[in-house]
């Protein structure tokens, strides 16, 4: 059991990606376990977000070349099929993107967009879907979470939308949860309610958290460990005191 309990829910491995000739990942490693948080910080262009995107199957097919190894939950997802991609996203790992208005569909009312995820990976009826879905806004701390099940995006604010973007990943309990900035179009007092939300559902759940951002400050806060990249290549990783205390490179001391 606690052998089980070690083996990492995201294995990384030689990681190297490229789109057509040009280089933007190159030998990253990395994994992460059950409750544990992973924040990888690095400049625009460091190859964060790929990295992210790649564990999820989310890069373009055309002209992208992925080599190396990733392993969700044991299962290796390079070169893995759409289908085998769709059974994992939602259920194994799940994303949260920095703008949540670019994420939600501003068309659809938000209860169609969580039941959405709830009927395709748990199997759930309308009615079912329904109850859940307000179980969940309630959970994410949406006031009047019955009656405003039903609106737009438009509707919420930004820290409101983000809240509901959590909701939707948090839908069919994720073993992975990779946040991609999630944070940084929020102003401070909001960014503090959804970092503490999501530091109370890893408490809760035992999710493990890929938390990506250029805020040492939620670093400090957030993770147990950090990665550092630059370049597409990974400068240093360490637990959160030694990176803090005593980064080994010039880049991170910067």
């Amino acid at each position: 059991m606690s052998e089980q309990k070690d083996n990492p829910i995201v294995a990384v491995e030689g990681l190297n990606i490229a789109f057509g000739a040009h280089a933007v990942v190159q030998d990253v490693d990395f994994t992460i376990k059950s409750g544990e948080t992973l924040a990888i910080v690095g400049e625009s262009g460091s190859g964060k977000t790929v990295t992210a995107m790649s564990i999820m199957g989310l890069l373009p097919d055309a002209h992208t070349r992925i080599k190396g190894s990733i392993l969700l939950d044991g299962k290796q997802i390079v070169g893995a099929g759409a289908n085998v991609m769709r059974s994992l996203r939602g259920r194994v790992a799940s994303m949260i993107f920095q703008e949540p208005m670019m994420s939600l569909n501003p068309v659809l009312r938000v209860s169609t967009q969580i039941k959405e995820m709830l009927q395709e990976h748990r199997r759930l009826s309308d009615a079912e879907a329904t109850a859940e879905g307000i179980r969940l806004f309630d959970r994410v701390r949406i006031p009047d979470a019955k009656r405003r099940f039903n609106d737009y995006p438009h509707m919420f604010s930004g820290g409101m939308r983000q809240r509901i973007m959590i909701a939707i990943a948090l839908s069919c309990s994720p073993k992975l949860l990779i946040a991609d900035e999630p944070t940084t179009a929020l102003d401070v007092t909001i960014q503090a309610q959804i970092l503490d939300l999501l530091n109370e559902v890893q408490r809760d759940t035992g999710t493990a958290i890929m938390f990506i951002t250029h805020d040492m400050g939620v670093v400090a806060n957030m993770a147990d460990r950090v990665m550092v990249m630059r370049q597409g290549r990974t400068i240093e990783t360490g637990d959160v005191k030694t990176i803090f205390r005593v980064p080994r490179e010039t880049f991170t001391r910067m």
